[in-house]
């Protein structure tokens, strides 16, 4: 039986820098693949945290069209995201100071969302269309303050299992240099 061994031509993409497991930085973005553990740094702040806040997330990225499509044509567009969305986890640091906007954002979402509902119920009991009407468009308002920003991190790019992070400060990258 014969083995034969593969070698690679010269046309063919060069292994990746970064391996997994690894980072790189690229001006403002963080270079990685899934699965990366980053230092136990904030990644808002730049300092040293407890394991205990160390937080694990899945980021997504997908491309800008899927989201233009979505407009155009609704379902058409959300197949599209489900199929094509690549998903990054990782594991980075978040200091309380650092979390307490995020924690405000989903406390205003959650005051609208009591404020919308308690506007239908009086709206109704007073019969009055443009109370209900106004509390059923503070929904989706609420609903969106929630979900949109709600991690400190997204993924800017995808390219052949590598992600480019956005979000990191200046002294999170400079403590990832030393």
């Amino acid at each position: 039986m014969q083995s034969f061994t593969y070698q690679a031509s010269e046309w063919e993409t060069p292994k990746a820098v970064v391996e997994p497991g690894e980072w790189e930085i690229e001006g403002q973005l963080l270079t990685l693949y899934s699965g990366t553990v980053l230092p136990p740094f904030c990644v808002r702040t730049g300092e040293p945290v407890s394991p205990a806040q160390m937080e694990r997330r899945i980021l997504h990225w997908c491309p800008l069209w899927v989201f233009i499509l979505m407009f155009v044509g609704p379902f058409v567009g959300f197949v599209l995201y489900a199929i094509l969305r690549q998903k990054c986890l990782i594991t980075f640091g978040m200091s309380k100071t650092a979390k307490r906007p995020y924690w405000i954002r989903v406390g205003i979402a959650s005051f609208l969302m009591v404020a919308a509902a308690a506007g239908v119920v009086i709206g109704a009991k007073m019969k009055m269309g443009a109370i209900i009407l106004g509390s059923v468009v503070l929904v989706p308002v609420a609903i969106i303050i929630m979900l949109v920003g709600n991690s400190p991190l997204s993924a800017a790019r995808y390219d052949n299992g590598r992600f480019w992070i956005k979000g990191c400060s200046p002294a999170f990258l400079a403590s990832l240099k030393e």
